[in-house]
């Protein structure tokens, strides 16, 4: 039914090492789900080797302990975590491929930015990072040097992943230190923004042509929807309650991944989104028919803040993911 039939793995929070993700690709490739996104930094951790920063894996990798990075969310009594080489991870995108699924690599920018920012304090804009009034404060993007790590960054993923997508995210970005840092004011002033919600559109699109030039795709979260992109760009949509960005994202031409977390956010418990809600729910209403063709497909989620280990995340998924990939066919 859809091209596009996926399941997002949240390894930032719970690592979940090569040979797990293995037995996840198994599992996918048996019941036709073709992409796994896997979600490789977050404020909790940072999971893909970047051989021009390697305090990214060294302490961004992990937590607890003697580790300055510590866990937003849960407690470790000890050094926790893990990371994939970027040799482990071209052996996983080699075992994805046989198995005719595509592994997308997410990096969360410019918020849950935390991991980094305890490797490298000067990318926030107090040069220390924390907790802001609803989110995690976000990299200084006011600073070229920011921009600079950000390019670094993702040039390493271009070279990594062959997937046409790369991810980044884009989503509950807390913009208030922009309003007071002198940096950010300064490129508001220079770019003739409209405060710190067009800082963030501006960052956007400038990746959005980065990735471009380096032949890829931008895919972010559905926050990305009013930051002014070209319909080249993909829209992923997560929040439910706000359909009126699907129809928008649609309208603008993007091409739309639906994950909605009413319906396919699976690391809840399963009294929450039953086996039944999830096998009811109708990715394409009569309401959205106009526009189809702009549809790739869908993406069941599972985040990991509260999911320990990579059987409960199993535990969790299935059988509810078997719904999701029906549906997806």
């Amino acid at each position: 039914r859809f091209p596009y039939r996926g399941m997002m793995l949240d390894v930032a929070r719970t690592w979940i090492d090569a040979a797990g993700v293995k037995r996840y690709i198994d599992l996918l490739s048996y019941h036709g789900i073709n992409k796994l996104h896997l979600h490789l930094s977050d404020d909790e951790g940072w999971r893909i080797e970047i051989r021009s920063h390697p305090e990214l894996t060294e302490i961004g990798g992990f937590r607890g302990g003697d580790s300055p990075v510590r866990p937003v969310y849960g407690k470790w009594d000890e050094k926790y975590g893990g990371y994939y080489t970027q040799d482990e991870m071209r052996g996983l995108i080699r075992y994805a491929a046989a198995r005719n699924i595509e592994i997308i690599p997410e990096i969360d920018l410019p918020g849950h930015s935390l991991a980094a920012i305890g490797c490298y304090p000067q990318l926030a804009c107090d040069g220390r990072g924390g907790w802001g009034k609803h989110f995690s404060t976000p990299l200084c993007i006011g600073r070229d040097s920011t921009i600079a790590f950000c390019k670094n960054v993702l040039t390493e993923l271009f070279d990594l992943f062959p997937s046409q997508y790369v991810h980044i995210g884009g989503d509950e970005v807390e913009r208030t230190p922009w309003e007071t840092c002198p940096d950010c004011q300064r490129r508001i002033r220079a770019e003739k923004l409209e405060g710190a919600g067009e800082l963030q559109a501006w960052f956007t699109r400038k990746t959005e042509q980065f990735l471009a030039a380096h032949g890829k795709t931008l895919l972010g979260w559905d926050e990305i929807t009013e930051d002014g992109l070209t319909p080249q760009s993909a829209v992923m949509w997560w929040r439910s309650w706000m359909p009126s960005t699907l129809t928008a994202a649609l309208q603008n031409g993007h091409r739309v991944i639906e994950s909605p977390s009413e319906f396919l956010y699976l690391n809840g418990e399963l009294d929450r989104n039953t086996l039944s809600k999830v096998y009811g729910w109708e990715p394409l209403p009569e309401s959205l028919r106009a526009w189809q063709e702009g549809l790739l497909g869908i993406q069941a989620n599972m985040w990991t803040e509260d999911v320990p280990t990579a059987d409960a995340a199993g535990e969790r998924l299935f059988p509810r993911l078997l719904a999701v990939a029906e549906t997806a066919w």
